[in-house]
């Protein structure tokens, strides 16, 4: 049968270290190691690692000693597990969402019509669905434009200084290595020029920090016009002549 195999990261846990009197960084060696290995039990025959983790316990500080003890953990996750860590398809996770979100909406009906059937008024106002959805969909729908065309330009324009060769010269440069003046930057001041080994790292690292500003920026934009400024109102609504005290 055909199969993908891909690299699936460990993580090591030498959180027991800390307990060792007077640090636990040199010439420190676990005697105990655990490797747990969870796995997605995909049909009878096929499992797909979904996470590996290498524990390290039971330090000492003997070198004399190369003993040590290796525990192995195979085991498979159920479905809960799986939902969090994201094991499964795309499709499974958006029809999912979708079942999620068609329950919400038939509790809220279900919500609606017993407290329409055990109301007090004699004449209970009818549901205005499209009425209701005319008023809030025209802002939100312009709200989401207007904040989404600034993003985009900013992205779009980050796109094309990090990586705009993969479309512009995908064929005489299809790695970027001269494209525009950022691969001949270097990456620590104690560099003379950029190392184009470096460039891959550079490029996701850059691209990195100009969507964190990006979020920044867009968040305190966003704050700034949603959270009323109460000090110009207030100084809005006092009278004229409290301004004119010392005329």
């Amino acid at each position: 049968a055909n199969s993908i195999e891909q690299f699936v990261p460990a993580t090591i846990d030498r959180s027991a270290a800390l307990s060792i009197e007077g640090g636990c960084t040199i010439l420190c060696f676990p005697r105990k190691v655990t490797l747990d290995i969870a796995y997605y039990q995909m049909d009878h025959k096929t499992k797909r690692i979904v996470q590996t983790n290498v524990i390290y316990d039971e330090f000492d500080k003997d070198f004399t000693s190369d003993d040590y003890e290796l525990h192995v953990k195979f085991y498979p996750l159920n479905y809960q597990e799986l939902i969090i860590k994201f094991a499964f398809s795309r499709n499974l996770f958006l029809l999912l969402f979708a079942q999620i979100g068609t329950a919400t909406v038939v509790v809220a009906m279900v919500y609606w019509v017993v407290t329409r059937l055990t109301t007090n008024l004699e004449n209970p106002p009818p549901l205005r669905l499209y009425g209701f959805l005319s008023i809030i969909i025209p802002p939100a729908f312009l709200g989401f434009i207007l904040g989404l065309i600034p993003v985009s330009v900013a992205t779009a324009a980050v796109f094309w200084l990090l990586k705009g060769f993969s479309v512009f010269t995908l064929e005489t440069d299809p790695t970027g290595r001269n494209w525009l003046f950022l691969p001949s930057l270097s990456l620590q001041y104690s560099d003379a020029r950029g190392d184009p080994d470096d460039l891959f790292i550079s490029q996701q690292g850059r691209a990195g920090l100009s969507f964190v500003t990006i979020g920044i920026v867009s968040m305190y934009y966003t704050a700034k016009a949603f959270v009323p400024d109460r000090t110009s109102s207030a100084q809005h609504d006092m009278p004229r002549g409290y301004y004119d005290l010392g005329a």
